[in-house]
């Protein structure tokens, strides 16, 4: 249950309360614990015998104390406890209609009392506890029949005995009525018992479950509540028996089986009972099952009377007589041990006469009921006849009430025996009060029907008068009653209810409360004031309760001693129609503010929907007061606290407010030379709506409190100053939209200490003067810690908040834009109203920046200059000048960082009142007050800066209008650029006269989030530098680096973030440019990225980073070198793939060297570029391969090692030195490299090659000294190998090599004034070609052959190529067979072999193709001719054939020695290729000149194929497309004998798809063959 819930029950059943004589505080303090363990139990109603009436009327210390002992109080023990309220201290209520208490019938734990309520009468609270039951259930059924006391049961068996204590039957086992409540049970206390099963069950399960079939006997031998009189019992009643009774249970219900004989005695009449197998059955009237007894006589007379208070007389007829047992509503788990055996309820016709001796009312009775118990006896007459008299009591002077019986009233009579009897009967009131009296000063009147009661007791008589109108609201008219603070519109009576002591007819002393109906409150002041209400409320219709309030009256010997009012039902001022509560402030207040150490306290709310009043008199200088009559309280449960007091309403000081209009006047702020940022204007001028929220003052204090303004007052002042001190919380409002909550707590501790609030009051000699109110609120001050010599201390500041709330206007339209604001717009994250939000509104440095406010109706007076001079990121001065609420000067200074360089700066935002009275504002801009040199306060940042050392003379710094936030959006940085001078370091060019460099627009960010770190953590930094780059920005000056000689052009400077082996960030200043190499050779830098396999040239700008490792905050070691590289590689080792690697590219013609991870080493000398990983040589094969600047690193050549160095002279001059010493040779590793792959082709290079004879190594010589201007370079590489493989004709039992085709061997050599050529080249033929390799050894039999042709291209090519034609054979064979070649020149037209070698880039070819033209004479010089041409060709584009045979005619002619040879002819053509093959002809037009050592040869050949390529297509189905092809091929070829040969091909083609197949044409290059260009 929460806790609210629980203190309303708590307040309702013990609110009312105090003690009586026989109790004390401590004992009602125990009633109340023991209620609160009742409802922690389950307990939610039933406790009280009667109506339980909501207590909504606390006090708020009875409030206080009840929350306490909830707080306090533990939860009930295992079994669950019920309480019960007996008011009158009667065991039943006084209303004839109400029925028994649910609790009747169980035993009573323990009985607290007497108390006394507000009627003063007397009130007992029982504690009833539950006690272990064991059910017994049939099977199948839905609950138990029986339950019973036993501790516990085990084992097996057909039945139990029981010992003395308790059974519980449900009372639905008996009857089956619709009017049962339900969980009602009936109980007997026992001596002993058995219970017979009629089966044998297991007895340990809970519940014991009985077969459905078995017909269950309960044997009792009740144990009767025993009768002890204490007093007088009136009507001497006695009950004995049934001294046995057995009941009976099947599925079906329960029943009496059989009881003994009961006797009973009542007024001097004996009966005797008999027992009858009758069906019970359930009374609603006296809430009792009765089982029906048979008397021994058919009437019944009173034949003895000792009463003191009834005589009764006569006989009437009995109708009914039976045992009875009491209805307990309850859960089984929560029922107490069995009061006693129950009573007898003895039912009677009309007979009986009745007279009410002190009032002498007659009564002849109709049907009634005596309900006989051993302790108590009840009388209820339900219907009779009253004579028709009257009585007249007086109460105080001129109030007096008048009692008629109704014609046929109800009557309730009791008597106990504790001396104790009472009645109460059915009556009509007509009362007359003099209190209280109208505004119209009319008395009140009530008549209404009602319940009389008289208790009889043995020290006095008592009157208690209860009754309630049934008029409704609607129908009674409005009748007014004033007070002091409100006038409260209501109905006339609509109830009362009174306990009073009654001596002869009179009520001398008693109390009475007198109930209406509230129709509204309107709050009133003694001076002229204005309020958010209307003195009557205007609606439509009746004007209908808003709830009741009450009137108690007490008197004594006749007069009246106190008149009291009180709220018995809620009232809600804010539910009145005539309400229209302004906008004020809703937000928790906490009670204690900023870092002072104070004491816990609830928090003060100041909320939405009040009702104001404001003086508008100078008696309390136009304060007022707001308050809150609603339906929560201040902490949010249900009651309303409010009460009455001296004719005046109050309450809780936590609900009551000082109030005040506006405390400073908010006026149009213009901006004479707004800042334009990023293109964004600051607005001028900037207005307000209105001047912001009321001032608004609470306390903590639960005194209560008058509701009017000088009350209020006096009770903030003395609550908060008091010993036992209360909290307060003020809202007021500052200059230009700022709004202050302050909390003020008294200090605990011995340092630090309290805020002040205090009334300032001048006085003046003229007693016709007075000063006017202001409660002045002080900042406290530290109680020891005093300020250093010399050293200014922060300003103390008054605990609580301060915002810079967003409400201005621009143009008539709303603004986020503030006076303080550094912008026109958005973004708002990087506004200084942002920011002092941030630091003065939330969080521990929340806090108001003002050392003293003085508060009055009539408007604020501040002078206060607050200051906090040590701070680097925040606000370090707030000053206000203001007085009775009108602004003459405001001044906010907000002092941050910079970054990267972390230079101070400040920004100075001044309002002042000119002597015009316009209200101008100046914004000065940010402005630097520091250098930057990397100087973070905590040293949390670790800056290396290289040879970027900070920057001066920051000047023209300019808002961008752009913002970033780190640390999950919770710190804000603001875009800025300025100019400055960067220092660099071993400037010699580009410097001003100072020795720094001029920059321009550089970009930072300042920090604009108050942060209590002065910074931002390496962390927060490192995510800034994420989000927006380096910083920083473009410079243009040349260093020497290190005072090496090698300079650099440094055209940017910035920032990167690297990690450190701990896995910190540190943050490194790169200065970016272009070294300044030496002439002597193409220099440049290159850079491999993470992913990358070849490097590539450096982007846009050529920008290359330079940064050291070294800390700004210790000197940096000589040994640490300048290394080109990203700021993140400062702590990755050299060559890591994580990071960039830069590198110096020195380019040749047709090879390149490149220097990765260069460092410049400056603590040795010579100086040097040097690196811990080792050169990489790109050589001309490889270089073929690149498609950038430098081909693929793994297929370079690596130098042998790192130890290498780039000597730096005194000018600048490089000088490569190898291995330590001046050598600049060295042997490269066996290195085997792919250049070029295909499924058909591969290339490959190799140094150091074994497979070659004779076997060498590969040595590379590289010289490089620019100092030397005639050669600054030269480089020669010896048996290099390059070799063409084709793995589909690899030769059976080849093991190495496989497919091999030939490979070519040569030495590269050059300088920068000879290009590089492939030197002492020779062709060696692989297994493919070892015929051709036969053949050769054949022909080189008969004298040389030609050589090979090897050359490169001016496009990364290599071509090589060997021609062996007819003449070259000729000219072999006739050196051994004289003859034999004039016989084979009239027979050979052409025997020709060529084979061709291509490798560039990106393709690999070989290609070999065999001729033969046989020659036939026809006549003359004209002939037949028969050709034949084979062409095979594999390369990374495939493989393919073509196989041509044909025949012509032509002419030769010998002519000296020339010979000529034309002729035409036509092959047919046969081609087969990659999934490709196809037929066709071609056409040959064929001519040459052969003049002995010159050869010159011409053709045109035209060629028509039809192909037919197959695939699979795009659906995985086989496809196949039919194509056409036409070629054209011209070629003309030139020979020297062996030793040169020109060639020059032409080729054109066309194709056509024929069928329109889903396959595209394939066919490598065999019907392309000839002699490359």
């Amino acid at each position: 249950m929460t806790a609210p819930s629980l203190l309303s029950l708590l307040a309702s059943v013990t609110g009312d309360l105090v003690p009586a004589d026989g109790s004390g505080l401590e004992m009602l303090g125990e009633a109340r614990r023991e209620t609160v363990k009742s409802v922690r139990s389950g307990q939610r109603d039933q406790f009280l015998i009667g109506n339980l009436r909501p207590q909504k009327d606390l006090s708020g210390n009875l409030k206080a104390e009840l929350e306490r002992l909830i707080a306090d109080t533990v939860a009930a023990d295992t079994l669950p406890q019920r309480v019960l309220r007996r008011d009158h201290n009667l065991p039943r209520s006084l209303n004839p209609r109400d029925p028994l208490p649910s609790t009747a019938g169980q035993a009573i734990t323990k009985s607290l009392g007497p108390f006394m309520d507000q009627s003063k009468s007397e009130v007992a609270l029982d504690v009833l506890t539950a006690i272990p039951l064991i059910p017994i259930q049939f099977q199948g059924a839905s609950q138990p029949f029986l339950y019973i006391s036993l501790t516990s049961t085990v084992g097996t068996g057909s039945s139990l005995t029981l010992g003395s204590g308790s059974i519980w039957i449900p009372a639905s086992e008996f009857v089956s009525d619709p009017t049962l409540p339900a969980s009602s049970f009936v109980g007997v206390s026992i001596q002993s018992g058995t219970i017979s099963f009629g089966a044998s069950i297991p007895l340990g399960a809970r519940p014991i479950a009985v077969p459905a079939t078995s017909h269950v006997l309960v044997a009792l031998k009740p144990s009767p509540e025993v009768n002890t009189p204490t007093g007088h019992f009136s009507g001497s009643p006695s009950v004995s028996g049934p001294t046995i009774v057995e009941f009976a249970f099947t599925t079906a219900g329960g029943s009496l089986a059989s009881a003994s004989n009961i006797a009973v005695s009542l007024f001097g009449t004996a009966l005797s009972l008999i027992w009858e197998p009758v069906l019970p059955r359930y009374v609603s009237q006296i809430s009792r099952i009765e089982f029906a007894f048979r008397p021994n006589f058919n009437s019944f007379s009173i034949t003895a009377n000792d009463s003191q208070l009834v005589q009764f007389s006569g006989t009437a007829p009995v109708s009914f007589t039976g045992w009875s047992l009491p209805i307990v509503i309850s859960s089984a788990s929560s029922l107490a041990a069995a009061s006693g055996a129950g009573g007898v309820s003895l039912w009677l016709n009309a007979g009986l006469q009745i007279n009410l001796l002190e009032q002498n009312f007659n009564l002849a009775c109709g049907v009634c009921v005596f309900v006989i118990e051993p302790t108590l006896l009840v009388l209820t007459c339900q219907s009779g006849q009253a004579a028709p008299s009257a009585q007249t009591i007086p109460l105080w002077s001129n109030s007096m009430i008048t009692i008629r019986p109704q014609s046929s009233p109800m009557l309730l009579y009791l008597s106990e025996n504790t001396g104790i009897e009472a009645w109460s009967i059915d009556v009509n009131f007509v009362a007359s009060f003099d209190q209280p009296r109208t505004i119209n000063n009319d008395r009140v009147r009530y008549a209404e029907p009602g319940t009389l009661a008289l208790i009889k007791q043995p020290s006095d008589t008592k009157i208690v008068f209860s009754s309630t109108s049934s008029a409704t609201d609607a129908s009674l008219p409005v009748i007014s009653y004033a007070l002091k603070n409100f006038l409260l519109g209501a109905s006339g009576a609509v109830g009362i209810s009174g306990t009073a002591s009654f001596v002869n007819g009179a009520a001398p002393q008693g109390s009475l409360i007198i109930t209406f109906h509230l129709r509204f409150a309107a709050p009133l002041l003694p001076d002229p004031y204005t309020t958010t209400t209307t003195l009557v409320p205007t609606q439509d219709g009746p004007i209908t309760s808003i709830g009741l309030f009450e009137t108690s009256i007490n008197w004594t010997a006749g007069q009246l001693t106190s008149l009291g009012l009180s709220l018995a039902d809620l009232p809600s001022i804010s539910s009145q129609k005539s309400i229209s509560p302004p906008k004020m402030l809703s937000r928790a207040v906490a009670a204690a503010g900023g870092s002072l150490p104070t004491s816990n306290s609830p928090q003060l709310v100041v909320r939405e929907g009040t009702a104001i009043l404001l003086d508008l008199s100078t008696n309390v200088s136009q304060f007022g007061v707001t308050f809150d009559l609603g339906s929560t309280s201040t902490s949010g449960d249900e009651f309303s606290s409010v009460s009455f007091s001296d004719l005046m309403i109050q309450a809780p000081g936590t609900g009551v407010h000082v109030i005040a209009l506006p405390a400073v006047q908010w006026e149009p702020v213009s901006t004479p030379n707004p800042i334009v940022a990023n293109g964004t204007t600051f607005p001028s001028v900037l207005d307000f709506p209105n001047s912001g929220s009321v001032t608004d003052i609470a306390t903590s204090s639960v005194t209560l409190v008058p509701i009017a303004p000088r009350q209020a007052i006096d009770n903030v002042l003395s609550t908060y100053n008091a010993t036992t001190s209360s909290n307060v919380a003020a809202t007021f409002t500052l200059p230009f939209g700022m709004e202050a909550q302050a909390q003020l707590a008294k200090s605990t501790s011995i340092l630090f200490g309290s805020p002040g609030l205090a009334q300032v009051q001048p006085t003046f000699s003229s007693d016709s003067l007075v000063g006017g109110d202001q409660l002045s609120i002080t900042a406290p001050r530290s109680r020891l810690i005093l300020p250093k010599p010399g050293q200014q201390q922060i300003s103390p500041a008054i605990p609580g908040s301060l915002t810079q709330s967003r409400t201005a206007v621009f143009q008539g339209t709303s603004t986020p834009t503030t006076v303080i604001s550094t912008v026109g717009g958005p973004p708002l994250a990087s506004d200084l109203a942002t920011a002092f939000n941030t630091q003065f509104s939330t969080g521990s440095t929340a806090e108001i920046p003002v050392t003293r406010v003085d508060i009055s109706g009539f408007g604020e007076s501040v002078l206060s200059e607050w200051e906090d001079p040590a701070t680097m990121t925040g606000f370090s001065k707030v000053e206000f000048n203001v007085l009775v609420g009108r602004t003459s000067l405001e001044v906010v200074q907000f002092s941050s960082v910079c970054y990267p360089f972390l230079f101070r700066l400040v920004r100075t935002i001044t309002i002042q009142r000119l002597e015009s009275g316009v209200v101008v504002r100046q914004d000065d801009g940010w402005r630097a007050s520091s250098t930057g040199i990397y100087a973070d306060p905590l040293g949390a940042i670790i800056t290396h800066p290289g040879v970027v050392q900070g920057v001066t003379n920051v000047t023209n710094i300019r808002d961008l209008n752009q913002s970033q936030t780190v640390s999950n959006d919770t710190i804000a940085l603001s875009g800025v650029q300025y100019d400055c001078d960067v220092l660099l370091e071993n400037v010699i060019a580009g410097q001003s006269t100072s020795g720094a460099v001029p920059a321009r627009n550089l970009t930072g960010y300042v920090l604009i989030t108050p942060n209590q770190n002065n910074g931002l953590t390496a962390a927060e930094y490192s995510q800034l530098i994420s989000q927006t780059g380096p910083l920083g920005g473009l410079v243009d000056g040349v260093i020497n680096i290190g005072k090496s000689g090698q300079t650099m052009r440094i055209a940017q400077v910035g920032v990167g973030v690297a990690t450190d082996t701990s896995g910190n960030p540190e943050f490194v200043m790169a200065a970016s440019g272009t070294p300044i190499f030496p002439a002597g050779g193409e220099w440049s830098f290159i850079v491999i990225n993470p992913g990358d396999t070849a490097p590539s040239a450096i982007g846009t700008g050529g920008a290359v980073p330079l940064i050291r490792q070294g800390a700004s905050t210790f000197p940096i070691p000589a040994s640490s070198p300048y290394q080109f590289a990203d700021p993140s590689s400062l702590f990755i080792a050299a060559g890591s793939s994580q990071v960039a690697n830069y590198g110096i590219c020195f380019a040749m013609p047709t090879q390149r060297i490149a220097f990765f991870d260069p460092v410049i080493i400056t603590n040795q000398t010579p100086f040097a570029i040097t690196s811990s990983i080792p050169p990489i040589l790109a050589d001309p094969f490889t270089l073929a391969t690149a498609t950038g600047i430098f081909p693929t690193l793994n297929i370079c050549i690596p130098f042998n090692d790192a130890n290498y160095k780039l000597l730096i002279s005194s000018s600048g001059n490089l000088k490569l030195q190898l291995g330590g010493s001046s050598s600049t040779t060295f042997t490269t590793p066996a290195v085997q490299r792919t250049l070029i792959q295909s499924q058909t082709a591969t290339e490959i290079a190799y140094t150091n090659d074994d497979k070659v004879s004779p076997a060498a190594p590969c040595q590379v010589t590289i010289v490089i000294d620019t100092s030397n201007t005639t050669t600054p370079w030269s480089f020669q590489m010896t048996n290099f190998s390059l070799l063409s493989v084709v793995p589909s004709l690899a030769v059976a039992g080849s093991t190495t090599n496989t497919g091999e085709v030939s490979r070519t061997v040569g030495n590269f050599s050059g300088d920068s004034n000879t290009p590089v050529t492939y030197q002492n080249t020779r062709l060696v033929f692989g297994p493919v070609l070892q015929p051709v390799q036969k053949a050769m050894q054949f022909l080189q039999m008969f004298g040389p052959l030609a050589p090979f042709m090897i050359s490169m291209t001016n496009k990364w090519s290599i071509i090589a190529t060997l021609d062996i034609d007819l003449d070259g054979l000729l000219f072999a064979l006739q050196k051994i067979a004289p003859g034999v070649e004039d016989f084979l020149k009239q027979i050979f037209q052409t025997v020709d072999f060529q084979y061709i070698k291509h490798t560039d880039a990106l393709t690999t070819y070989s290609d070999m193709q065999f001729t033969l033209r046989i020659k036939i004479p026809i006549v003359g010089v004209w002939i037949f001719t028969i050709i034949g041409r084979f062409t095979y060709h594999v390369g990374t584009d495939g493989k393919s054939y073509l196989l041509q045979l044909g025949g012509g005619v032509g002419a030769s002619l010998q002519f000296l020695k020339f010979n000529v040879f034309a002729a035409i002819e036509v092959t047919i053509d046969a081609v087969l290729g990659n999934n490709t093959w196809g037929v066709g002809a071609s056409v040959i037009i064929s001519a040459s000149i052969n003049f002995f050592i010159v050869t010159v040869q011409t053709s045109i050949e035209a060629r028509q194929l039809f192909m037919m390529t197959t695939c699979t297509d795009s659906k995985g189905n086989p496809a196949e497309t039919t194509w056409g092809l036409t070629q054209v091929l011209v070629a003309v070829d030139i020979s020297i004998f062996w030793v040169c040969s020109i060639d020059f091909h032409y080729q054109t083609e066309w194709d056509v798809i024929l069928n329109g197949g889903g396959c595209t044409p394939n066919l490598a290059g065999a019907i392309n063959v000839g002699t490359p260009e």
